[in-house]
């Protein structure tokens, strides 16, 4: 049997020597001989089954023990039933990361939108359905309750997706609110959503004046007020609390300049 050193056996396996030396320490991939007196780590070619299954299992998903156990008395049953334990797994995995790369490709395409709107001075109006949010019925009056509120939000939403660089979060206010920070934070979703019941709310359908802003949020009720005055102009009254939907926030910049929110107030004609 002819030997290598661990550095002429890691250059034809295309590894590093520190991965052959760490298999070693976790008792995963041994040498078949070590120098009592220098301990350097000898290998053959023979081995190369084994390191080329492990290295197999490990891109599966396989965990270290998981893959001792495959080696342990390796038979065919047992290599059947774990083989096919792992493949469940993996379809789990992969139908995970479908739903990710879907969700991100719609916060993408989102962001392409929004890097391109200029216009932060027009109020349009807008038909909306009936929409569906998550929300506690206290508000927050601090920065610190809203990020805890919005936490406790994330986790009653139940999604494996990420809600950064999405348009679904958003604060409500009453139109007499003057505080910035005093309102109800909250979550759109979809009406067939596995969010937590007891946190579900809806916003009526109906007319909505909406204008986008952009900037540190703490100035946004100058806008919310100018908007105000200018629908009462046209012949417009706020019937309902303000909507700020966050369009662009500190989870994709920290510049405060680059935050944008859509406006939305639900209005009649007077």
């Amino acid at each position: 049997m002819k030997k290598m050193t661990i550095g002429e056996y890691a250059k034809l396996r295309n590894i590093t020597t520190e991965t052959l030396r760490h298999y070693d320490r976790i008792g995963l991939f041994y040498p078949i001989e070590r120098d009592p007196d220098s301990g350097y780590r000898y290998y053959s070619i023979e081995q190369d089954e084994k390191l080329g299954t492990i290295r197999e299992l490990q891109q599966l998903g396989m965990s270290t023990e998981e893959i001792k156990v495959y080696f342990n008395k390796r038979n065919l049953n047992q290599s059947y039933e774990l083989l096919q334990k792992v493949h469940g797994q993996l379809q789990d995995r992969i139908k995970i990361l479908q739903k990710l790369e879907y969700t991100l490709a719609g916060r993408i395409e989102h962001l392409d939108q929004i890097m391109q709107h200029t216009d932060f001075h027009t109020i349009e109006i807008k038909q909306f359905k009936k929409r569906f949010l998550l929300q506690k019925s206290t508000p927050v009056s601090s920065e610190a309750e809203y990020i805890y509120t919005s936490l406790e939000l994330e986790h009653a939403l139940n999604e494996p997706t990420p809600l950064i660089a999405n348009n679904r979060l958003g604060f409500m206010m009453e139109q007499s609110e003057t505080d910035v920070e005093r309102g109800i934070p909250f979550i759109l979703i979809n009406q067939k959503s596995s969010a937590d019941p007891t946190y579900i709310h809806s916003i009526p359908a109906g007319p909505y004046a909406c204008k986008f802003y952009k900037g540190d949020y703490r100035n946004i009720l100058k806008d919310v007020n100018l908007m105000t005055n200018t629908l009462a102009k046209q012949g417009y009254a706020a019937i309902g609390p303000t909507l700020q939907i966050v369009q662009v926030d500190i989870s994709v910049t920290d510049i405060v300049e680059e935050s944008i929110f859509e406006i939305q107030i639900p209005i009649k004609k007077t």
